[in-house]
């Protein structure tokens, strides 16, 4: 039986950063805490969960603005002794120290707790702030199969990244957390991430690919196999478009421009949709796993060209596919 050890969460407060900021997001929501941290993807905030401070990525994109808590002026301060040297200040370095989980309780005795339902992997031993966080997406789940508006799927991919935005810093943290999902959920937390990152982002792929900028690591590999399945259904409606393959070697014939005839201005619009999410299918694959063999990145590359032979060629006749639907 695997050990889990969790350690105390820690974040450093930068000098002159703000304090009791206010974040309201583009959902409506407010987040309160300090920032810490702000790039132009990414605001890093610091918030506080009954006396748990923990820090938590947002995504700039979902950022509205950030309204700074207003604090007291401080008092003037008293004239300068000019009499004598001032003594500069001595700069105290601001260190925050979260309290820890308590270490597990050696194998025999967690596999009598597990034995009895109190292993590792339950719910009731983590501090307040974590079972909190979980609640909370549990809350924005719902009931299993229930069908939710894409602002909820939004809604609740936030309430996982806070999730493992709190657990991945801990040491064990994620095989808590993946266990403890496995036992409430019967998944793993990695694939649950990865089915609501897609929920959000399926459809929408207007420019031929998808939004993947805040990726977490733990969802990745689950995303990939998401994305795999979904290839051969993105690709049939568009074969016909391709060139022939060799019967040997496998790769597409030389392309001939006549192999587009088939899209018209009755079908471009359709035409373009499917293209589109194809490529969206293909580039994802691409950027999520850097790591794939040379061949593998070969083969999606050449599905990629033709995928956007057909993507321009639809593109091209869609002014003219709209103006035909305005006229029926």
């Amino acid at each position: 039986m695997r050990k889990f050890w969790l350690a105390g969460l820690f974040a450093g407060i930068a000098c002159g950063v703000a304090y009791g900021d206010i974040v309201e997001m583009t959902d409506g929501t407010t987040k309160k805490g300090t920032v810490v941290r702000k790039t132009d993807t990414e605001l890093h905030l610091q918030v506080d969960h009954g006396g748990l401070k923990a820090t938590v990525t947002v995504p700039m994109k979902n950022v509205a603005r950030i309204v700074p808590e207003e604090k007291e002026e401080a008092p003037p301060a008293p004239p300068a002794d000019l009499s004598s040297s001032p003594t500069p200040p001595v700069s105290q370095p601001k260190v925050l120290v979260v309290p820890a989980l308590p270490p597990t309780n050696g194998f025999l005795m967690e596999l009598a707790a597990s034995a009895v339902g109190a292993g590792p992997n339950d719910l009731r031993r983590l501090q307040p702030v974590l079972q909190e966080l979980w609640q909370d997406a549990v809350k924005y789940a719902g009931k299993e199969g229930e069908q939710k508006e894409k602002e909820q799927w939004g809604k609740l991919l936030e309430r996982l990244r806070d999730l493992n935005d709190a657990f991945e810093p801990l040491e064990g943290g994620m095989d808590r957390l993946e266990a403890i999902c496995k036992r409430e959920r019967n998944e793993s937390f990695a694939l649950w991430m990865a089915k609501v990152r897609w929920e959000v982002i399926s459809d929408n792929y207007g420019v031929g690919r998808f939004d993947l900028e805040d990726v977490r690591e733990a969802e990745r590999k689950p995303l990939i196999g998401i994305l795999r399945e979904k290839t051969k259904p993105a690709m049939d409606p568009l074969r016909s478009f391709f060139p022939p393959t060799h019967p040997r070697t496998g790769k597409y014939e030389p392309f001939k421009p006549t192999q587009l005839a088939g899209i018209t201005v009755n079908n471009a619009i359709d035409v373009k949709k499917k293209a589109a999410y194809a490529a969206a299918i293909l580039l994802a694959q691409l950027k999520l796993e850097p790591e794939m063999s040379g061949l593998d990145k070969a083969f999606f590359g050449s599905q990629l060209t033709m995928v956007r032979r057909v993507l321009e060629r639809a593109t091209a006749l869609e002014p003219a596919a709209k103006a035909a639907e305005r006229r029926r």
